[in-house]
C-alpha cells in the first residue's frame, strides 16, 4: 500500500481518483491490481487475528475505519458518535452507523491467519492484500446503545452524513450479475 501511495503522488494522480481508489478500488469498473492495492487504506486499522469477542472486534474495526476515513477525507472527527450524538457538529449517532454500514460488506470471517478479514486470491482476482466485499448480501449492522456491543439497537441502512447534502446518496440493491454490495 505504501508503494501505491508513493506512486500516486509521483504520478500526480488527481485527488478525486486518489480517494476513490482507496475507498472503492475493488468496486471500480476498470479495476486493476493497483486499484485493489489502494484499498489497503481500509485494511490498515485495528487488526486482531484471534479476537476474544468477534462482535466487539467487528465494531472496533468499524470504528477505526469510520474514524480514519472521516478524519482523512472530511477533516472532521465522528468517533464520539459511536456512543451518542456529536456534541458540537450535526452528526447524529445514526449517521455514524450509516457510514459504517456503507463500508461493511460482510462478516469478519474466521479464516486462515493470513486472510483474516480479507478475501482469498480466487475471490479477489489478485494475489494481493486488499479489501473487497466477499458477498453481495451484507451482514446487518446495528446501532449500538451507548456504543455497547452487548446492547444492539435497530439495524441501520447504509448512508452518509445527513448534514452534508452534497454527500447524500441512496444505496440500491446491486444488479444480479454483481458479486459485491456496490456500496462504496
Amino acid at each position: 500500500y505504501r508503494d501505491w501511495v508513493i506512486q500516486a503522488f509521483n504520478s500526480d494522480m488527481p485527488y478525486d481518483e486518489f480517494v476513490k481508489e482507496q475507498l472503492a478500488g475493488d468496486e471500480l469498473p476498470n479495476r486493476t491490481e493497483a486499484t485493489v492495492i489502494a484499498t489497503g487504506f481500509l485494511r490498515l486499522g485495528t487488526w486482531d487475528d484471534e479476537p476474544n469477542d468477534v462482535e466487539e472486534y467487528k465494531y472496533d474495526r468499524l470504528e477505526d475505519l469510520v474514524h480514519t476515513t472521516t478524519t482523512a477525507f472530511l477533516g472532521m472527527t465522528v468517533k464520539c458518535a459511536r456512543c451518542h450524538d456529536h456534541k458540537f457538529d450535526a452528526i447524529p449517532q445514526t449517521d455514524y452507523y450509516r457510514i459504517g454500514a456503507a463500508f461493511w460488506g460482510g462478516p469478519v470471517a474466521h479464516r486462515a491467519r493470513e486472510l483474516q478479514g480479507g478475501p482469498t486470491k480466487e475471490e479477489l482476482g489478485y494475489d494481493v492484500l486488499g479489501w473487497t466485499d466477499i458477498t453481495k448480501e451484507p451482514s446487518p449492522l446495528n446501532l449500538l446503545k451507548k456504543g455497547d456491543v452487548h446492547r444492539p439497537g435497530p439495524e441501520v441502512d447504509p448512508g452518509s452524513l445527513t448534514g452534508t447534502v452534497s454527500f447524500v446518496r441512496d444505496f440500491e440493491k446491486p444488479a444480479a450479475e454483481v458479486k459485491t454490495t456496490q456500496r462504496r
